[in-house]
């Protein structure tokens, strides 16, 4: 068991020199999930690989090292009673606790490739005895974002406007994030919306009362969106927690047949914690209602429980904002 600290050691030190590396390539993020298999090449020592390390990295590992030594020589009972599981879950109990989305995966797991949709931007409908807009976005693209464009301008242009947008993303995937960003500030003031340089940006053209709807299947640029909006004031959100994972992810392969899956963060979204979302009003939020049968049967959205929720709120919504008013109105003398 001498050797478990150093096990430890070198654990944390290719953690955290991986993630340096994923930084300096994040303003430059993959079209795909990349893999960097393990090279055949020597083992660094713990010496050789504290050479690059950082402060930070140092400190941490300095402060571990003395921890465990001041255990193992004051109460060795204490640390001889692990074995290879035990280590393991320390391993995976120290990436959770970095709190920045990376995932360790013991050797060998298969993991999936991301799955590639073909989307078709889908035109908003007005739902709810004309009240509301509905509107349906299973990915950020070029085509989606022109399509969202072209029906919030066509809102806004509207004598009776919808009392509210019901956006529902509980289907939304993919990693475009200039289309995303594009997307956000339609509806945002144009100082809450993060950008790369040289990125041109929309203006704002919808103000009406927004809910998000998602789900366990929002992920990516859904989630960074969600965030967005919500973070700026400008939408509630409704169903179930995402999935978590809003950045695409980089497979590393580490010397001991492990692997790290780190997500790659361009530096414009750095502020955006790699986090689930969990709604501010929980409901159900599958099974979700197909479009085609939505855009065709009238009174259809009452099969879709978190659909019906989010219409139940932003008509209470609309009366409050009607009562409230009223009270402001000056009284007739």
């Amino acid at each position: 068991m001498k050797t478990f600290p150093i096990c430890l050691m070198i654990f944390l030190s290719s953690t955290v020199f991986c993630m340096a590396e994923d930084q300096d390539a994040a303003t430059n993020p993959p079209a795909t999930t990349q893999e960097k298999p393990a090279q055949a090449e020597p083992k660094a020592s713990p010496d050789e690989l504290l050479v690059k390390a950082s402060p930070f990295r140092k400190e941490t590992l300095a402060k571990i090292n003395e921890i465990l030594a001041e255990v193992e020589k004051n109460y060795p009972v204490a640390v001889g009673k692990y074995n290879s599981a035990d280590e393991d879950k320390i391993i995976r109990a120290v990436v959770t606790s970095l709190n920045s989305g990376i995932e360790y995966i013991t050797a060998g797991t298969n993991i999936p490739e991301e799955p590639k949709k073909e989307i078709t931007p889908l035109t908003a409908i007005i739902i709810s005895s004309q009240k509301i807009l509905y509107q349906r976005i299973d990915s950020f693209s070029p085509e989606t974002y022109a399509k969202l464009k072209d029906d919030c301008e066509n809102t806004a242009r509207l004598a009776n406007r919808p009392i509210g947008l019901l956006m529902d993303l509980r289907d939304c995937q993919g990693y475009d994030y200039e289309s995303c960003l594009k997307s956000v500030a339609l509806f945002c003031a144009p100082e809450k919306v993060p950008k790369a340089e040289g990125m041109e940006m929309p203006k704002r053209v919808l103000n009406i009362p927004v809910i998000v709807l998602v789900g366990n299947k929002t992920k990516g640029t859904g989630e960074i969106f969600t965030r967005l909006m919500s973070e700026g004031g400008q939408c509630l959100i409704s169903g179930g927690g995402t999935a978590g994972c809003p950045f695409m992810k980089t497979k590393v392969v580490l010397k001991s047949g492990n692997i790290l899956m780190i997500p790659s963060v361009p530096e414009y979204l750095s502020n955006i914690p790699a986090a689930q979302i969990s709604p501010a009003t929980s409901v159900t939020p599958y099974p979700q209602i197909a479009y085609e049968k939505l855009s065709t049967t009238a009174g259809s959205e009452e099969s879709d429980k978190c659909l019906l929720r989010a219409i139940d709120l932003l008509i209470c919504l609309e009366a409050l904002h009607k009562e409230q008013k009223k009270r402001e109105s000056p009284k007739p003398k």
